[in-house]
């Protein structure tokens, strides 16, 4: 074996080496992201809601929308919107504003802090 190629194969095992840990760091990362949705669904649902109550808002976000609505990209979650002073027989969750009202909820962090944002979504806009 040639000299020139002695201390290529060392720095290449430790480059691959370095490679493995990323990817193996980075699909960790990912499958946590993955089964942890539901868990952090409800914690974004709960903590717009909050921030509705403190408002005087009326409105509610409702259950997570899962199917049917593309073009977010995993950037934020879908909710229906409800309002819980309103009641109808048979459905004691509140009435449904209308049958397509949606609201897409985003967050952003600045600062340290956590600002949940919400965009109603008004079924004639589609």
């Amino acid at each position: 074996m040639s000299d020139w190629k002695k201390p290529l194969i060392p720095k290449l095992k430790d480059a691959l080496i370095l490679l493995g840990w990323i990817s193996a760091i980075i699909l960790i990362a990912c499958l946590f992201w993955f089964f942890t949705r539901s868990i952090r669904s409800r914690s974004l649902s709960s903590a717009v809601n909050r921030v509705l109550e403190e408002s005087g808002d009326s409105r509610r976000l409702g259950a997570p929308v899962s199917s049917g609505i593309s073009g977010s990209f995993g950037l934020g979650s879908w909710y229906t919107m409800t309002e819980p002073g309103n009641r109808q027989a048979g459905n004691s969750g509140g009435r449904e504003f209308s049958e397509g009202t949606k609201v897409f909820v985003f967050t952003f962090i600045g600062g340290g802090s956590f600002f949940p944002c919400a965009a109603v979504v008004d079924p004639g806009e589609r």
